[in-house]
């Protein structure tokens, strides 16, 4: 990927009009499929809100008072900054061999070969690095699973088991995703304890909230039921009962493209 913080509003317009016009941004997702199809790596382009910035050297107290101003005119004491653009390249599978044969496992440690190969599909393409994101408790991420079709796996040399490249995609970063399993545990350790004195659904309704309130992308909704399992698992094996038989529920998961 490439990561981009342009210096104005209007050189991100021009820069995104071009990476439009050069990688097909806005082509829908059947079209970009198809294009995967014919041997071609495809592109997509995040774009992420700046923030503002204030004008002025102003006291905190002093910028919210600014801020909850009805009355205020056009001479804003704070200013939005362009946003940051993230353009993305998934390499196509039929790009990951080498001349002499041999297959790339780790794409990263070819990205000049790559590269080269992405120009000659792209006129004037840009250079592609690797990218580390983070956002909190989220990562950005290209999921892999195994390819579809065995038979063009075999076709490339590939074995059965080969993961290729996805969709890209949000997931909670390993540590995050440890912190809650571990809060489900010690909750099913405390209920263990005080059963007697505290409803099931009253002890663990905060925690499937918390379970519930992760943004719905893909990759998290996958970690999320997995949690999910992990715990009830955890609590059948403490209580000799289902956690929905013992008053427990299911979760609301959203979902976001």
């Amino acid at each position: 990927g490439i990561l981009i913080k342009p210096s104005s509003f209007s050189n991100a317009e021009s820069m995104l009009e071009k990476w439009n016009d050069r990688y097909g941004l806005l082509n829908t997702p059947q079209q970009q499929y198809r294009k995967f199809l014919s041997g071609q790596s495809t592109f997509c382009c995040i774009t992420y809100n700046g923030g503002c910035f204030q004008k002025e050297n102003l006291g905190e107290a002093d910028f919210y008072r600014y801020l909850r101003d009805k009355s205020k005119g056009e001479n804003k004491l704070y200013a939005l900054r362009p946003p940051i653009l993230l353009l993305l390249c998934r390499v196509n599978d039929l790009l990951l061999r080498l001349p002499d044969g041999v297959i790339i496992q780790n794409k990263y440690d070819h990205l000049d070969y790559l590269n080269d190969q992405i120009s000659k599909q792209v006129k004037g393409a840009e250079t592609f690095g690797k990218i580390s994101l983070t956002v909190g408790e989220y990562t950005f991420l290209q999921l892999t699973k195994r390819a579809k079709s065995i038979k063009e796996l075999q076709e490339m040399g590939l074995s059965e088991n080969t993961k290729h490249a996805t969709n890209f995609t949000w997931r909670l970063k390993q540590e995050a995703f440890e912190a809650v399993r571990q809060r489900g545990v010690n909750l099913v350790n405390s209920f263990q304890k005080n059963k007697s004195n505290t409803d099931v659904k009253e002890h663990f309704e905060k925690y499937l909230l918390s379970l519930e309130g992760y943004i719905g992308y893909r990759g998290v909704r996958v970690q999320i039921g997995k949690l999910y399992s992990m715990f009830t698992a955890y609590f059948q094996s403490k209580m000799n009962r289902s956690f929905l038989g013992a008053g427990g529920r299911k979760l609301n998961l959203s979902y976001v493209r």
